[in-house]
């Protein structure tokens, strides 16, 4: 995020895209693998993760549209088209707070 401030209207590396993509990939195979594993009580009413389940699920979809619209769209679109998809990706963080809460579940077996 930084980079993006300091460097307004510069394209970004080439490396800050492969690892973009790579980390896109990898939430998007363990978000499908959390899905098969649990079939329709991943988004069932039911399940006490629901919440995190469905911030995941957003999260990931958008970071798919961003991936393919980054591919579709020109250079010059993508600067305006994309920034409030950039924008929103910040609400990765709130995964941090997923992580930590699951170790504190673990700390108290």
């Amino acid at each position: 995020a930084h980079y993006q401030v300091t460097h307004v209207g510069e394209q970004e590396p080439l490396a800050f895209r492969v690892l973009n993509t790579c980390f896109n990939v990898a939430f998007t195979v363990e978000l499908c693998l959390r899905i098969m594993v649990d079939q329709l009580f991943f988004f069932s009413c039911r399940n006490a993760s629901i919440h995190w389940n469905l911030l995941d699920s957003i999260l990931v979809s958008i970071a798919v549209v961003e991936e393919f619209l980054a591919l579709v769209m020109s250079p010059a679109l993508q600067m305006s088209g994309l920034k409030i998809l950039r924008m929103v990706r910040l609400a990765r963080i709130l995964r941090i707070v997923r992580v930590v809460r699951f170790f504190s579940e673990l700390r108290v077996m």
